[in-house]
């Protein structure tokens, strides 16, 4: 989660924003250095967790992760979690949020 003090201060480092989704159909919009080494840590025998998208390497990743929660509040589950309700257009929308981040 985010703090703040850590979302007011300039990213030194280019991190991804990441869109996953869950074998029940949450999806979860968060940041990583690395999405490919974070998705292991939800994986287990009984979750599969995917990657959908991810941005290009970007230094606002905070900021627009952040934003990104902000925009789609409606369906947070929690923890950085979303249930679109199989919601093809809002999905879409979400991964295309995504793409576009530069």
């Amino acid at each position: 989660d985010i703090n703040s003090s850590s979302s007011n201060k300039p990213d030194k480092i280019k991190r991804y924003v990441y869109l996953f989704k869950s074998e029940t159909n949450k999806y979860k919009i968060g940041i990583s250095n690395n999405p490919l080494i974070r998705i292991k840590a939800f994986n287990n025998p009984s979750n599969n967790v995917k990657l959908v998208c991810m941005s290009n390497a970007v230094y606002s990743a905070y900021k627009h992760e952040q934003s990104l929660h902000e925009k789609y509040s409606n369906y947070s589950i929690g923890n950085e979690w979303f249930d679109f309700k199989d919601d093809e257009a809002v999905i879409n929308n979400v991964k295309q949020d995504i793409l576009n981040l530069i």
